[in-house]
C-alpha cells in the first residue's frame, strides 16, 4: 500500500544520506501502524508514557537499524 511505500522511499532517503538506524513513535492503539512497521523490520524498544497531547495515549518507541546493503540502498539511482 501507499504507507509501505512512503516508509521504503524515506528509508532508502536516509540510508543514501548515510542514517544508520530510523526511529519512529506510534500510538499503543495503532495496531495497523505497528503491523506495517514489524513487516518493514521496526522493533518496540520503549514506551513513552502519555506521549500524545489529545488523550494522553501511550506511545511505542520503534527503531530499526539500516544497513547499506539492503534492497533499497540503492533505491532512487
Amino acid at each position: 500500500g501507499i504507507g509501505r511505500q512512503l516508509m521504503e522511499e524515506i528509508t532508502a532517503y536516509a540510508v543514501q544520506r548515510g542514517a544508520v538506524r530510523m526511529t519512529l513513535e506510534v500510538r499503543v492503539s495503532n495496531f495497523t501502524a505497528q503491523r506495517l512497521y514489524s513487516k518493514l523490520g521496526y522493533e518496540v524498544c520503549g514506551v513513552r508514557k502519555g506521549y500524545y497531547q489529545d488523550t494522553k495515549e501511550d506511545a511505542y518507541i520503534m527503531w530499526k537499524d539500516l544497513k547499506p546493503d539492503e534492497k533499497w540502498f540503492d533505491a532512487g539511482n
